[in-house]
């Protein structure tokens, strides 16, 4: 659903973080930001929270100390001292200071008189610091879009997090999480939007709008993982939730909607609560051990548990019963157990049990009975069960119980991360100003007016202009200009457009790669190179335009070059006169249905003369000669 009124009255409130790498050096070195494969040499650390300038300890911060993790990092050519935190950063890169502020200027953002860099306490290994370098250096801009203003709270530059290799893998009595250094410390835009937009749709909208005008800049980078989308929702009742991980721009609206279905959920949840007189104090605040009570359970995860020496923990949950996982009631949810299952499984279990969804899982009626009268549990009450060493489960259903109390009260604010299928999952508390406090090692930058001037008349294409001077110098129709604009293929058209038929390079942007995509084939190692290969085969009358798909597909399959690829495929050209002849026969073959249907034969037998070639001929050729050949029959 995207019905305006429906969102307004739900109070939807909704607006977009966009995090872009940009083309150039590192933020505090000189290092490459170039993601590198081979690895040189690794660090192992533990990372603890600190105090922010006001004394206090971040909620976020806490939570991932809490998971007591040991953090193994990775350097090749793409890090330096100042990755590993050996040695103080480096000046500022100007560069990048002044791709941003050329971002602000596009969005009517007013620069500040001085960056200040702040320390974010970030302790999930991310960072071998314990915290992310950020400094605010515009703010108060606005985007265009449709009929109205979106806000632009803020403008920062900030450095990039190392990438996660590996996630809490158990080795020995420690579990470690692996990083690469190489992302560590790539400049980074960050961009806040205002609460502005009014529909999941519209939120697309937005970040489409945003990451075309950040390229036009020609000074990003581009590719998977170069530029990340966080959304940010919340409606009357809930609170705001920040979604990070969403790659794909068309999946935006579903997980905005997703997120509104959720909160609508969790409220119906509170008020059922509520109404059954159930009170945070209801909720224990300690497990019991039932490991004696299941000892000879048929669930494998269960058994599995207590055969590795762990234990079996369940808590009581009064008042509970079927809002775990209920029916849908007018067309809401209730689905708490979820919410439950996600806090565990960040505290490094796999999942619970609860009893909305028991008997199953190996665990029979029997079994539910016999828990249930351990807990001394009534009617209207439901549990959870925990299961796994016997530490992670302690500290996994001291999570569920505190998320089971917070159900009858405010909604906690939270980060969660996009599933594949459209929903989300927790991952952490949302951060607080708590997570803030100045750097000292980087002294502070002035913006003069000069360079806000000098920036303001570096020239900058626009996406409409973009879209403009393709239509008319290209021939391309102008709602192919904008795709390939939206696509964020314009610069490779560009490339590939000056030396092949720019409508046959609109092909293989718009339909070819999609269509490989679309059949599961992942197209993100296709060079440049590659696809002039690709193109240069159909001029050289290797293959068809039709015959692409199939050609890049091998290519990419078995790394071989266009020729090699289209001799496999078996689509090794052919004279005119042979293909004449080879469509005169199909006709004759076929001449009394031709007599009969007249020129309503071509459409049928274009199907036939198509699949006769498999894309060696070009099909408007195949047509014409379709065309004559009937001609032919039908003058006789």
């Amino acid at each position: 659903m995207d019905d305006l009124a429906y969102y307004r009255g739900l109070g939807f409130k909704a607006g977009i973080e966009i995090h872009q790498q940009l083309d150039t050096a590192k933020l505090f070195c000189s290092c490459q930001s170039e993601l590198l494969e081979d690895i040189d040499t690794s660090i192992l650390r533990r990372l603890s929270p600190t105090q922010s300038e006001m004394g206090e300890l971040d909620a976020a911060a806490l939570a991932e100390a809490s998971r007591s993790l040991v953090f193994n990092y990775e350097a090749n050519g793409s890090a330096c001292l100042m990755e590993a935190d050996e040695e103080p950063p480096h000046p500022v890169n100007s560069d990048a200071l002044e791709i941003g502020l050329l971002v602000a200027h596009l969005l009517h953002a007013r620069p500040v008189n001085e960056v200040h860099y702040m320390r974010k306490i970030v302790i999930d290994g991310s960072n071998t610091t314990g915290f992310q370098r950020t400094a605010l250096f515009a703010r108060d801009g606005y985007l265009e879009v449709a009929d109205h203003r979106i806000g632009v709270y803020g403008l920062w530059l900030e450095e990039d997090a190392a990438r996660r290799i590996e996630e809490g893998v158990t080795r020995g009595e420690e579990r470690q999480a692996t990083f690469r250094l190489d992302r560590l410390g790539i400049p980074l835009i960050e961009l806040a939007t205002a609460p502005d937009v009014l529909t999941p749709a519209e939120m697309r909208v937005v970040a489409e709008s945003l990451g075309t005008l950040l390229r036009a800049t020609k000074r990003v980078k581009r590719g998977l993982g170069t530029i990340r989308q966080d959304l940010n929702v919340s409606i009357d009742g809930g609170v705001r939730t920040e979604t990070k991980g969403v790659q794909d721009l068309r999946a935006i609206p579903d997980y905005v909607a997703e997120e509104v279905e959720r909160q609508r959920g969790l409220i119906a949840v509170r008020e059922d609560l509520r109404a059954r007189g159930v009170t945070e104090e209801d909720v224990p605040s300690e497990p019991t051990d039932i490991t004696s009570v299941l000892e000879a359970t048929g669930s494998q995860v269960l058994a599995g548990a207590i055969t590795a020496g762990g234990v079996v923990l369940a808590m009581r949950l009064p008042g509970f019963a079927g809002l775990l996982k209920g029916p849908d009631v007018d067309g809401v949810r209730r689905r708490l157990g979820t919410e439950l299952a996600g806090y565990a499984i960040s505290m490094g279990l796999k999942g619970v049990f609860h009893s909305d969804e028991l008997p199953a899982y190996g665990v029979t009626d029997e079994e539910v009975e016999r828990v249930s009268s351990v807990l001394g549990c009534q009617e209207g009450d439901a549990f959870v069960l925990a299961a796994g060493p016997e530490g992670i489960a302690n500290a996994a259903m001291e999570a569920v119980s505190s998320r089971a109390r917070a159900a009858l009260g405010d909604m906690p604010q939270e980060v969660r991360g996009a599933r594949p299928d459209g929903t989300t999952r927790y991952m952490r508390p949302l951060p607080g100003s708590a997570r803030m406090y100045p750097e000292t090692d980087v002294p502070p930058v002035r913006i003069t007016p000069e360079l806000v001037a000098a920036v303001a008349e570096i020239p900058v294409e626009m996406p409409e202009q973009w879209i403009e001077r393709i239509s008319r110098e290209m021939g391309l129709a102008p709602a192919q200009a904008e795709q390939l604009m939206n696509r964020g293929e314009d610069e490779r058209f560009e490339a590939l457009a000056k030396d092949h038929d720019p409508k046959l390079v609109g092909v293989v942007l718009l339909s070819v790669l999609p269509e490989l995509e679309n059949e599961g084939v992942s197209t993100e190692a296709v060079t440049e190179l590659a696809l002039m290969d690709l193109l240069s085969g159909v001029g050289d009358g290797l293959y068809s335009k039709e015959a692409m798909p199939q050609v890049l597909g091998r290519m990419l399959e078995h790394g071989e070059d266009a020729r090699s690829a289209a001799e496999a495929l078996g689509l090794g050209g052919m004279s005119l006169d042979d293909v004449a002849s080879r469509v005169e026969a199909i006709v004759r073959e076929r001449e009394a249905f031709v007599r009969e249907r007249g020129k309503g034969a071509m459409g049928p037998l274009m199907g036939e003369v198509m699949k006769e070639f498999k894309g060696q001929v070009d099909g408007k050729e195949l047509s014409r000669l379709l065309g004559e050949a009937i001609d032919r029959v039908l003058s006789e």
